[in-house]
């Protein structure tokens, strides 16, 4: 064997080790990106499911009657939109809880949940409560429907998804 063959046969033998171990590595790798992309379209096909929501609003609500002076604080509230029963709920103070959901609708990029309501609050009788979020700005705005068709916006804020453990 001349060195000429003898170095042939060395970068063909190199040129096939570099390969096979290019080849067991795209197939590794390959298996996790295609385990990983699987696990990202299950967790897209969950989030078109639902959209789980952290508020930071601003409460701001009558101390006594309608028209008395109003009582204004931050706080946090969890909200979920459940796209499969087209139903929503947010840690609220009044109707619309997670045990009493409202109906979704869309207009355009807003979510809005209602839910009819009959109960005495501020002195006056509540129809209604409703909220909405705008899928583009995040901005949350809840408010009661009076019996009279009066409306009473109690809170305003943003709100952004989150994620609950196993990430």
């Amino acid at each position: 064997m001349t060195k000429r063959n003898a170095i042939i046969v060395v970068a063909a033998c190199g040129i096939a080790l570099l390969l096979s171990m290019v080849a067991y590595q795209v197939g590794l790798n390959g298996g996790r990106r295609a385990s990983a992309d699987t696990e990202l379209e299950a967790a897209a096909q969950r989030k078109d499911k639902s959209l789980d929501l952290i508020c930071e609003l601003r409460v701001s609500m009558p101390r006594s009657g309608i028209d008395s002076p109003r009582e204004t604080y931050s706080q946090a509230f969890i909200a979920k939109i459940d796209f499969t029963s087209k139903s929503g709920w947010y840690q609220g103070q009044f109707a619309i809880s997670e045990t009493r959901k409202g109906t979704v609708t869309t207009e355009g990029s807003t979510l809005t949940v209602r839910r009819p309501a009959m109960f005495q609050r501020f002195g006056a009788t509540i129809a209604g409560e409703t909220f909405s979020i705008n899928r583009e700005t995040g901005e949350f705005r809840q408010w009661l429907i009076l019996q009279d068709g009066q409306i009473l916006e109690l809170m305003r804020g943003y709100c952004g998804t989150y994620a609950k453990a196993p990430f």
